[in-house]
């Protein structure tokens, strides 16, 4: 008995002093500020519209959003999250768009699970006006953002917080007809 507990004891100081000693990463990435434990990482993929958008009609674009982990405990700390069930909210928000463009985003917080195979919907709706040039092409960048995931106790930070920004580009097509 009291040898389990000691060789508990020595295992619990290896991987503290792992995680003290351990380096952390040296730039600040899109994805995040890099955690010695793990970092999230926010995907989010469209398809291209196959018809080019028309003035002043409404064209809805899915927004396929996931959330993964990467990192030396991606692992193990995915695994506990899961099991209890944890879901990442992730702001999503429209950063830059053409002035002939208007795009919202609904909804603007998305709750995704802990694993990259795990997909949440949102929808991008665009609306252009007049003004917009026919037969040309655009972007709009969307910025996604998670907060961090504390531990049990909320002492210790297990996944900082992640940042990226998209792009998803639009087709314009002829004006419309009055």
């Amino acid at each position: 008995m009291i040898k389990n507990v000691i060789t508990m004891a020595i295992i619990g100081i290896l991987v503290i002093s792992c995680l003290v000693i351990m380096p952390a990463q040296a730039n600040e990435t899109t994805l995040g500020r890099q955690s010695r434990l793990a970092s999230g990482i926010i995907t989010l993929t469209y398809p291209v519209p196959s018809v080019p958008i028309i003035s002043n009609e409404v064209t809805i674009i899915p927004l396929a959003v996931s959330y993964s982990l990467v990192g030396t405990f991606a692992g193990l700390i995915e695994r506990s999250l899961t099991r209890r069930g944890v879901q990442v909210p992730i702001q999503l928000s429209i950063e830059n768009e053409p002035d002939y463009c208007q795009a919202t985003i609904f909804p603007q917080i998305v709750f995704c699970n802990i694993s990259g195979s795990s997909i949440t919907i949102a929808e991008l709706r665009v609306v252009l006006d007049q003004a917009a040039p026919a037969y040309s092409l655009s972007n709009i960048t969307i910025k996604a953002e998670s907060s961090g995931i504390r531990g049990r106790l909320g002492l210790l930070t297990l996944v900082h917080c992640a940042q990226a920004e998209f792009e998803v580009a639009i087709t314009i097509g002829s004006p419309a007809m009055d």
